[in-house]
């Protein structure tokens, strides 16, 4: 175990051992990491997504799974098989994070069940889990809301932590720690980190692309950070390493933003000291003022109007809480059924890299799939000022295919805080129709006002006026008005 004492002192140490790690691997895999870093590259095995290796992987993983309790039956507290769910989308959900390696994927299951059930608010620990949160007999494997005692939840409703409503150019889940979250316990953070990216898993697209941290810079006075904020015990590093062993989402990177504070400072060999050894290599400093480091994180696919902070860096909770209360619906199905609305529609917990949403607003307008979207009415703006109203149906019926051969979705955000898919095509066909004629317009309005010329006549004539505009002694060739 490393030697680390968290104090200013100790950033030449962190610099080390960031170093270490990097300089152990080679340039192939250095050079790997640092693509799959900027979204340019992607890690996973499509190929072993086909049914019969699907069905082989299960297979060892539950060979695994039994191995290992049958191994470390005291490490385990007592946990045994019947405490493993056996939903298939979950055991999957782990081995996606792990490549379809079944031995690392088993350890991680083992792992993230025996954890859960030893933090959980009941108090059952591994005997017996009251609130019915995971780990019993036949349970679904999901975190609930119930999982947290009242202090740890309203602690998550501050939204010190969260995941962002969208995702990055890459597809990859974004999960942002503000430093304010300093100010909650190591124990209660690790719960909440633990419960957000368990409610991102549950998402095809996030297990097969991963998740990526950022710790961005915000208003915190030194003074209010909590004593155990900071407090790093053996046991506590310990219990933060086996949480990222037990995360159910591969976690792709971790991006701080360095701003010159002595808290960061701080916060920076903190986060080095419980990161666990192999994901060093994925840790990335960006340092500069806030405005450079907004500039810079728009390099790694994440736009900053995106980020839960105001520019009087006030934290932005009202996506955070919409989340909240969409789980709460959501953890009421069991895991890996999608929850329905009274309309028959489909929520969606985040938009995929490829979704279309029609709803208002700037988050919406950087989202990928939108992004495409544009590109498409774009490139039928020719065709679609041409067409008939026949025409005009057949060229938004194209657009749609083109968008679901991409396995995109039309979704709209609904009144009680989610996105929903829509099931009637002739309402997307009506939508999309709808985005054609409002494109166009606003083509020929941006066109209107390039065209439009700043007109000099005024200048013009007060020069001719002008009773010294014949006087060639003059030093200034430029008219009157501009010389005064």
């Amino acid at each position: 175990m490393d030697n680390l004492i968290l104090s200013e002192n100790d950033e030449q140490e962190t610099d080390r051992l960031l170093s270490e790690h990097l300089l152990q691997l080679s340039f192939h895999e250095r050079n790997n990491v640092n693509e799959e870093i900027h979204g340019v590259r992607d890690r996973f095995p499509e190929w072993k997504e086909h049914p019969e290796s699907v069905e082989l992987s299960l297979i060892n993983l539950d060979c695994e799974v039994q191995s290992i309790l049958l191994k470390n039956s005291n490490k385990n507290s007592g946990l045994c098989l019947d405490h493993i769910p056996m939903n298939r989308e979950l055991r999957l959900t782990f081995l996606r994070c792990e490549l379809f390696d079944a031995k690392k994927a088993a350890n991680r299951l083992v792992t993230y069940i025996r954890l859960v059930r030893e933090r959980c608010a009941c108090g059952g620990g591994i005997t017996g889990c009251a609130c019915g949160s995971i780990g019993e007999q036949g349970s679904d494997g999901r975190i609930r809301s119930k999982w947290f005692t009242k202090e740890e939840y309203s602690a998550l409703k501050k939204g010190t932590i969260q995941l962002m409503p969208f995702r990055d150019r890459s597809g990859r889940r974004v999960m942002v720690f503000l430093t304010a979250c300093f100010q909650i316990s190591l124990l209660t953070r690790l719960k909440i980190i633990l419960y957000l990216i368990s409610g991102a898993a549950e998402d095809v697209e996030s297990q097969k692309r991963g998740i990526v941290i950022m710790v961005w810079p915000g208003r915190l006075e030194s003074s209010s950070v909590s004593d155990s904020g900071f407090h790093l015990s053996i046991h506590g590093r310990q219990k933060a390493i086996e949480v990222q062993m037990a995360f159910p989402l591969r976690l792709v990177c971790m991006h701080f933003g360095y701003a010159s504070s002595p808290l960061l400072k701080l916060a920076r060999i903190f986060l080095v000291a419980i990161m666990e050894h192999q994901s060093r290599v994925r840790f990335n400093s960006i340092t500069g003022t806030k405005t450079e480091i907004n500039y810079k994180i728009m390099g790694y696919g994440i736009h900053p109007v995106m980020l839960p902070v105001a520019n009087n860096e006030t934290i932005k909770i009202r996506n955070h809480v919409q989340w909240l209360e969409a789980r709460k619906c959501i953890e009421r199905n069991p895991y890996g059924t999608l929850k329905t609305t009274s309309t028959g529609g489909a929520i969606v917990e985040c938009p995929g890299v490829n979704d279309v949403l029609f709803n208002r607003g700037k988050s919406c307008q950087y989202h990928p799939g939108n992004v495409t979207f544009r590109g498409l009415l774009e490139s039928k703006k020719r065709q679609h000022l041409n067409a008939n109203q026949t025409m005009k149906k057949e060229i938004a019926s194209e657009i749609m295919e083109e968008v679901e051969i991409r396995s995109g979705r039309f979704l709209h955000w609904d009144k009680p805080g989610w996105w929903v898919e829509f099931e009637d095509r002739t309402e997307i066909r009506h939508k999309i129709a709808t985005s054609l004629r409002d494109f166009n317009k606003q083509s020929r309005a941006t066109e209107n006002r390039q065209n439009n010329h700043s007109s000099t006549n005024v200048f013009l004539k007060r020069k001719r006026s002008s009773p010294d505009s014949s006087d060639s002694s003059s030093d200034c060739s430029c008219p009157r008005l501009m010389c005064d």
